[in-house]
């Protein structure tokens, strides 16, 4: 299904500062120093904060099982949403709020009341609550997710992609829906094109999931996950001017196969680089528009549903692994798209500076 918010502030829009608070707060929290196997941080005299620990991964304590997560900095604290209860959803009570945990260094968690945005029986988000991404714009932090409803029968559903609102990432508030004939706020995208299945009524084929939204121009780009009219799992894209109204673009042919899902972006150096998960690995196209045409794909060994964070020259991919909320970090040439061994996403050292961090730059 998703993945989540880092790489917001890393794409297009100009105003953002490139080495991000988030970039330094994780640097504070993760440094890495070499392979000792401990997980306790400790500070040299430089100010350079080590963890000695050479393959970092980092677990909120969700017992039921976690995934599509979406991770973000407050100025002060980490703070992760994610889908929570993971199991075989269908026809069951799981995976219908997000888990909200915080953390001041990535490794002692504090959870939160979970995030339940699910809207009254036969609303279009009923059922069960998918991916979100967190993103600060102005004054507030707004979150993208899926909504899923169906009636009796599971295989049935129909997923569509929700927006609310916070001051504080605690309370959530939905704004009124902008698809036409839609029971229940918030909702702001469905699948409905000529090239979709979604809305055809067989089962498996109302795919509308996983929004990853990017800054583009004076507008705003989001990639979903869909479906082709013949069943095709797809990546597909949608444009907004104000990250209200959207219109469905069309389908990236590349991303086409047994599976697509997951989708995340950045632009640099002049054009999009979009990585997907594929049936058994993460997939890397390039082009300079969305519309295409897109480059043969790559295959990248780099987890699930991962994100990006820049680091120096290069950056840092990070995803889940082994079917739980654990994270792990592989460092990425954008160029080359080599991945190298996995490190802690602090490699190379940084000193810090002094006084408290300033908060993520995410308005747009």
């Amino acid at each position: 299904m998703r993945m989540s918010a880092l790489t917001l502030e890393l794409a297009l829009a100009p105003r953002l500062v490139r080495e991000s608070a988030l970039t330094l707060a994780l640097a504070l929290a993760l440094s890495a120093c070499g392979g000792g196997g401990r997980d306790e941080a400790k500070s040299d005299a430089s100010g350079v904060l080590c963890t000695e620990q050479a393959n970092l991964s980092f677990t909120p304590g969700d017992k039921a099982g976690s995934k599509d997560f979406s991770l973000l900095f407050d100025g002060s604290r980490f703070h992760i949403f994610h889908i929570r209860e993971n199991g075989a959803w269908m026809g069951r009570s799981v995976e219908r709020r997000f888990g909200h945990e915080v953390s001041p260094d990535l490794v002692h968690w504090t959870r939160r009341e979970p995030v339940d945005l699910r809207g009254e029986e036969g609303s279009w988000n009923d059922r069960h609550l998918w991916s979100p991404f967190v993103l600060r714009r102005n004054d507030k932090w707004w979150m993208y997710y899926t909504g899923v409803s169906y009636t009796n029968d599971a295989r049935l559903n129909l997923q569509r992609i929700g927006l609310a609102f916070s001051d504080d990432l605690e309370h959530w508030m939905a704004p009124s829906s902008t698809v036409e004939g839609v029971k229940g706020r918030g909702c702001v995208l469905q699948g409905e094109a000529p090239w979709s299945s979604w809305g055809l009524g067989t089962p498996w084929t109302g795919d509308c999931r996983d929004p990853f939204v990017v800054r583009e121009g004076e507008g705003w780009l989001m990639f979903v996950a869909m479906r082709m009219r013949n069943g095709d799992p797809v990546i597909a894209w949608a444009r907004s001017k104000e990250g209200l109204h959207w219109s469905l673009g069309g389908p990236i042919e590349v991303t086409q196969g047994t599976k697509a899902e997951s989708p995340a972006a950045v632009f640099r150096d002049g054009s999009w680089l979009l990585l997907w998960s594929g049936p058994k690995d993460i997939r890397a196209s390039r082009a300079k528009s969305v519309e295409g045409p897109w480059s043969e794909p790559s295959s990248l060994n780099a987890g699930f549903a991962c994100e990006l964070l820049p680091l120096d020259e290069n950056w840092a991919i990070y995803g889940f692994v082994d079917g739980r909320f654990r994270v792990r970090w592989r460092r990425l040439d954008l160029k080359t798209l080599a991945i190298s061994r996995v490190v802690s996403p602090l490699c190379p050292q940084v000193t810090m500076p002094q006084g408290p961090l300033p908060s993520i730059s995410t308005d747009f």
